[in-house]
């Protein structure tokens, strides 16, 4: 929003400048998307202050952000590709729309997410690559993939007889080692789970993930996030029945693909705006 302000005088030059003009509605976009993420953050909370209690989960976004998503890859391959090959783009834009299944849209939208790529290695071997373009292909990859492959396990361990006993996720395995319950200095109940995770047989991490039971707030979720280069491991502990016969912990592991990808890229994005804004 910034960037066009800082443009607006330039507004009756737009017919005479295609570049500009490409520039804006890039950013027109950006500015769209921005306000879809803030508004599906925001609207639970706002609502929480009147007593209404509503969770925004990812298909919100995903629908939402889906097409104007498509119209950057699209205007980013047209800016950089030859004309011959613009209605290549345009036409595998239109039917990516229009696609029904959520798996295919990702794929589909990695596809022409791989073509539009296609010029912007050329300039990088010519040492002219973009920023904004770089991080914006960045985003898309890790997003895509972090979303359409993410991993989601639920494990439940019989306590106390399972405490120690490794379970099997992916490709690693989880055991529970302790549960905590006490009251904080604000007098809020807390309860963690100690646990190890395996990979191979060896215990490579050991964390907690807990939760509080705010008197103000009501329940808040502690998530343990271990970030790793390839992926990263979300372990969520939401609490137990503690009134069953035989006591059950549910403890629910994420495993998140290509992440880092997507916060590499949102820095170049950022980096190649700053820069685009100094010479403009």
């Amino acid at each position: 929003a910034l960037f066009l302000y800082k443009r607006k005088e330039k507004l009756n030059e737009l017919s005479e400048n295609k570049k500009s003009i490409d520039l804006y509605i890039t950013t027109l976009i950006f500015c769209i998307l921005s306000f879809i993420s803030f508004f599906g953050i925001t609207y639970p909370i706002f609502l929480k202050f009147y007593g209404t209690e509503i969770r925004v989960s990812k298909e919100f976004f995903n629908f939402w952000c889906y097409p104007f998503v498509i119209m950057l890859v699209s205007l980013l391959f047209y800016c950089t590709s030859k004309k011959k090959s613009r209605a290549l783009i345009l036409s595998l834009a239109l039917l990516s729309l229009v696609l029904p299944l959520k798996n295919k849209m990702a794929l589909f939208l990695l596809s022409i997410l791989v073509i539009s790529s296609i010029p912007l290695i050329k300039s990088i071997k010519a040492r002219k690559v973009h920023l904004t373009h770089l991080g914006f292909i960045l985003i898309l990859i890790g997003a895509i993939v972090s979303t359409s492959f993410e991993d989601t396990y639920t494990i439940t361990f019989k306590y106390p007889d399972e405490l120690g006993t490794p379970k099997e996720f992916g490709k690693y395995s989880i055991s529970l080692d302790e549960i905590k319950v006490f009251l904080n200095e604000k007098n809020n109940w807390i309860v963690e789970s100690h646990f190890t995770i395996f990979n191979n047989g060896r215990g490579i991490y050991r964390g907690k993930a807990w939760y509080e039971d705010d008197r103000k707030w009501g329940r808040v979720t502690h998530i343990w996030i271990k970030r790793r280069p390839l992926e990263d491991i979300y372990v969520i502990f939401q609490g137990f029945n503690p009134h069953e016969e035989k006591i059950k912990i549910p403890i629910t592991i994420k495993t998140i693909p290509m992440i880092n990808l997507l916060w590499i890229g949102i820095i170049f994005l950022i980096l190649g705006l700053i820069i685009e804004m100094g010479e403009s």
